[in-house]
């Protein structure tokens, strides 16, 4: 979840009002250490949807977009249990006859 983070970061703050911000003031206004929002910035740490939410109420986005800024439908993961359950409705179906 780094590279969304950076991803977000990235697009939402740089040229952005938030550009003059440094990382020390946002760690604060965010109440995340500044070692631990050094270590995301770094991806050495993942953000997770406490952090999420914190980072997005600072940049004024939905905390949607700072964990899934390509929308959580892309995620490999979501693919693939959806794709999962479409195999299994037909199975399910044929049990309710």
């Amino acid at each position: 979840m780094s590279n969304r983070f950076k991803w977000a970061f990235k697009t939402f703050i740089t040229g952005s009002p938030f550009a003059n911000i440094k990382q020390d003031d946002m760690a604060y206004a965010c109440k995340i250490s500044q070692a631990n929002f050094s270590a995301i910035e770094k991806n050495r740490r993942e953000v997770g949807p406490r952090i999420a939410l914190k980072l997005a109420a600072f940049m004024g986005l939905s905390p949607d977009v700072v964990l899934y800024p390509n929308g959580y439908e892309a995620e490999p993961e979501y693919k693939e249990v959806r794709e999962r359950f479409a195999s299994l409705v037909p199975v399910a179906a044929k049990g309710r006859s």
